[in-house]
């Protein structure tokens, strides 16, 4: 899956500045981020994600779709699916 521009992003969160990606196992961009609080008032980080057809076809087989989060301890996450605006 590949992270995706869309409207109401609001920031493009860029690599950690020791993060080499010629040398790095995992490489890493800039990934847009909608910066926002619920309505309780709890930070929230949004972005949006595109699979490949070829995942496209994984998933209809049955494939699952895997969570990782690069750190030492498990913010809360979740993971949904919804239309959005994707920039060109």
């Amino acid at each position: 899956m590949k992270p995706v521009e869309f409207v109401g992003q609001t920031v493009v969160l860029q690599p950690p500045a020791n993060h080499d990606n010629a040398t790095a196992a995992t490489k890493v961009g800039g990934l847009p981020v909608l910066l926002m609080c619920d309505g309780d008032g709890y930070p929230q980080i949004v972005s949006c994600w595109k699979p490949t057809q070829e995942e496209i076809a994984q998933l209809a087989a049955g494939a699952v779709i895997r969570l990782w989060v690069m750190s030492a301890a498990m913010p809360p996450v979740w993971v949904d699916v919804a239309e959005a605006e994707i920039l060109p």
